[in-house]
């Protein structure tokens, strides 16, 4: 079964909100990045499709929503145990989404 044995309660409900927060961040940092792949890529790849890294009609206010978000996690992550939360948040999501494509017998290099 895929994703057996992940540890989600790492960065499930419950948890301190700054790990959230950085849990959040992987996941929003990735859209972003998909949508700067998409922009730099696209015509160079013509005519494959890479609408996947566009990020469904998203990509037209990102720039404004990864501010917000930027402008909420400074907020909400403002001290040193918030930011070491934060910090194990995102190291957690990067775990198990690497765990998650592993079970899928997808080889990421490191």
């Amino acid at each position: 079964m895929p994703g057996a044995g992940l540890d989600a309660d790492a960065i499930a409900p419950g948890r301190p909100a700054a790990v959230g927060w950085g849990a959040a961040y992987v996941l929003a940092g990735s859209q972003l990045g998909g949508q700067v792949l998409h922009r730099r890529l696209k015509g160079l790849f013509a005519p494959h499709p890479l609408r996947y890294l566009a990020g469904t009609g998203l990509a037209a206010d990102s720039g404004l929503r990864w501010k917000a978000f930027m402008a909420g996690l400074r907020s909400a992550v403002a001290t040193p145990p918030a930011v070491a939360a934060a910090v194990a948040g995102a190291v957690a999501a990067f775990e198990l989404l690497l765990a998650l494509f592993a079970a899928e017998g997808v080889e990421v290099a490191a």
